[in-house]
């Protein structure tokens, strides 16, 4: 998927957004669930954001671009390419 975010047109996988579009609402689920009661919803929810928020940091695409001295801006394009529709 070609995105352009700071004057750089990145390749990113449609896989790995589709992963970050994931965390993102697992990590909203994760804050609706603390204002609750549910202990062991907020503990499943926490769980499973972890499980993606670790997915995302094994990614190849991810690692290559820290190799590359460019995890930062890549972390940036991602997020913002997957909250655009």
């Amino acid at each position: 998927m070609r995105f352009e975010h700071d004057g750089t047109v990145w390749e990113i996988p449609a896989g790995l957004v589709e992963l970050q579009r994931s965390w993102f609402a697992a990590d909203a689920a994760v804050h609706a669930l603390a204002e609750g009661e549910d202990a062991d919803g907020l503990r499943l929810a926490r769980e499973h954001r972890l499980e993606l928020t670790m997915a995302l940091h094994d990614d190849p695409w991810l690692l290559q671009a820290m190799a590359d001295g460019r995890r930062h801006q890549a972390d940036m394009a991602l997020k913002a390419c997957a909250r655009s529709r």
